[in-house]
């Protein structure tokens, strides 16, 4: 989702407005991205960076023309340059969870969207794009963490065989509350 150059919704209002021209050289990214012109879209994006290196939606612009041109670590570089600004970035958050889902590689991808989950908690009503980023945030944390328990369970089942009673339920307790977020008594 490409945004115009400025502060994210998280940034505080007094952020001083982007300059002339980080705006006109993202303009002309956008543009290029519109015409399907990824190489000269990254160019204009890098200027509007280099005229306001503060504004996480130029950098996030910059990660969709690198991942138009095949570029995989501009695109990550992209995207952690937006959350070195804003931790709550949520839209660089999505797409560095979606870079990592795609990439195979599924720790990053559960930590990026749990931090998703939690920040998309915080909007009330999301539009429908959005909230259905955030569904699949919450079901890649939730298949995730039943995958990692049912692991647990089994690389478990042998070392709880040998405990007392007492012991093999503060185990399984242990298990249930740490992995699956609940108590068990």
């Amino acid at each position: 989702m490409n945004q115009p150059a400025g502060p994210s919704p998280s940034t505080p209002a007094s952020t001083p407005a982007p300059s002339p021209a980080a705006v006109a050289a993202n303009s002309q990214g956008m543009a290029a991205l519109g015409r399907g012109d990824a190489a000269s879209a990254a160019a204009h994006f890098r200027a509007a960076i280099a005229a306001d290196p503060g504004a996480g939606a130029l950098h996030r612009n910059l990660a969709t023309a690198c991942r138009g041109l095949g570029d995989e670590a501009g695109e990550i570089a992209a995207l952690d340059a937006a959350l070195a600004l804003d931790q709550r970035d949520l839209m660089a958050r999505i797409r560095k969870a979606e870079w990592h889902e795609r990439h195979d590689q599924p720790a990053e991808a559960y930590a990026a969207y749990a931090a998703v989950a939690a920040l998309g908690q915080q909007i009330a009503d999301p539009p429908p794009p959005l909230a259905a980023l955030l569904a699949h945030a919450k079901a890649y944390v939730s298949a995730a963490t039943a995958d990692i328990a049912a692991t647990v369970d089994t690389l478990l089942a042998d070392a709880r065989a040998d405990l007392d009673e007492t012991s093999a339920r503060r185990t399984a307790a242990f298990v249930d509350m740490a992995l699956r977020g609940r108590p068990r008594f």
